[in-house]
């Protein structure tokens, strides 16, 4: 496998590899640079310095950055990237910085792998996080091994996306302002002690699980069976960073409630969140109902049930991607339990990104339900946009799971890097 070292200092290093169009490709990266004095900065880079005069402004400062072709349309790798490649030409990558090169210092390690052993080295890095995907969707061993559905390598290149945002979150929440110095491997043992070892399935529509295994039989839908330790993904589902994201959200709620801990969800049917009103309810208990609301996530519209939770409109989003409702059902009803769970999830899913980006993605103060606030009106709830919300919802939902993780963090004292 080709190998390359990126010096800090050279912007826009010709690596010497030749990249072949339309063929998978797999870029590995670890190491450290400083963008003034000593390596501090991994290969993912940072989201706490955002700034417009990198040489790639919508990717973080100091991330490790690519092109194909000099002339390129350049894209962000990080620690581990992987697509079929766009255009065919020489690879050229670089630490995203700006004005000043010179003073940077340390280096990138590269691994470059395309081909059809880029799927191989793309699993082998999801392994890391001690996370098991077979190429074929399923192990030769699985008694319904006839339902597997494969991979492909851009479904396989999401997962680890979304493995690689929920580690980083985690790991900032456990040390705080200590993401930016620490090793991708750092990231990567704490995920590790957080989810313990899981595998991600991929089946087609009515795979069994196991025997009596609530998962059995689901189409087109991700389903997370904590029983078996599995996270499986049915059909036509799309396979993305928050499909994979939204599911570790589940995971990480059974996980959070063992050794005697709260769960996420217990914590969730329990509240009562407001906007910065100290009036409005952004999400939780509403009198003699729990309210999942409308108000606060990353992105929506969400879709559309009747007070049963008979599906009306199916919408799913980044940041929505199950938004399951009821009204009217009393706790404990498994209706209600499915709608607090899949808001634990989504509400697990905007944490992430909101932490990893430093609250540029996820919980934004966005309204998706027409007339609050007042100036909302119903076609604009119904676009992606939403409308601005100057009660801060988006403040509200984060800050409090915010605190919620760290009080889960804290009975957890066996989750350390």
């Amino acid at each position: 496998m080709p190998s390359y070292t990126l010096d800090a200092k050279i912007q826009w290093a010709d690596t010497g590899y030749n990249v072949v169009s339309g063929q998978n490709l797999f870029i590995s990266a670890s190491g450290g640079i400083g963008p003034w004095s000593g390596p501090n900065i991994g290969p993912d880079g940072t989201p706490v310095y955002k700034w417009n005069q990198t040489i790639v402004p919508d990717e973080y400062f100091c991330k490790l950055v690519g092109k194909i072709g000099i002339s390129g349309t350049p894209f962000g790798i990080g620690s581990g990237y992987g697509i079929p490649s766009p255009a065919a030409g020489r690879l050229y990558v670089s630490v995203n910085d700006g004005v000043n090169f010179a003073d940077n210092t340390g280096s990138f390690n590269l691994v470059i792998t395309q081909g059809a052993t880029a799927i191989d080295n793309l699993i082998i890095e999801i392994a890391r996080y001690n996370v098991t995907v077979y190429k074929d969707g399923l192990a030769t061993t699985d008694p319904n091994y006839a339902q597997r559905r494969a991979w492909t390598f851009a479904e396989l290149a999401e997962v680890l996306v979304g493995l690689q945002f929920t580690a980083r979150a985690l790991y900032e929440r456990k040390y705080p302002g200590s993401v930016n110095s620490t090793s991708h491997d750092q990231m990567q043992s704490l995920f590790r002690r957080v989810m313990g070892t899981f595998q991600i399935r991929r089946v087609q529509n009515g795979y069994i699980v196991a025997t009596g295994d609530p998962c059995n039989g689901t189409t087109d839908q991700a389903c997370t069976s904590v029983g078996q330790g599995t996270i499986v993904l049915y059909g036509n589902v799309p396979v993305t960073q928050y499909t994979i994201a939204h599911e570790l959200g589940h995971y990480f709620n059974n996980r959070s409630a063992t050794s005697g801990g709260t769960s996420l969800y217990s914590r969730m049917e329990t509240a009562s969140v407001f906007d910065n009103s100290g009036t409005n309810t952004v999400f939780g208990v509403q009198g003699s109902e729990w309210a999942r609301g409308a108000r606060g996530w990353g992105s929506g519209p969400a879709s559309v049930y009747d007070s049963n939770g008979n599906l009306i409109t199916l919408r799913v989003t980044d940041f929505q991607q199950n938004s399951y409702t009821v009204s009217g059902v009393p706790v404990g009803d498994p209706r209600r339990v499915r709608e607090v769970d899949e808001a634990t999830a989504d509400m697990f899913l905007n944490w992430v990104y909101a932490v990893a980006t430093s609250r540029v993605r996820g919980f934004l103060n966005k309204s998706w339900l027409a007339g609050t606030p007042a100036s909302c009106t119903s076609a604009q709830a119904n676009t992606a946009a939403g409308c601005t919300d100057t009660s801060n919802p988006g403040d509200a939902r984060y800050n409090w799971i915010h605190t919620q993780m760290g009080q889960i963090f804290a009975q957890q004292p066996t989750w350390v890097r």
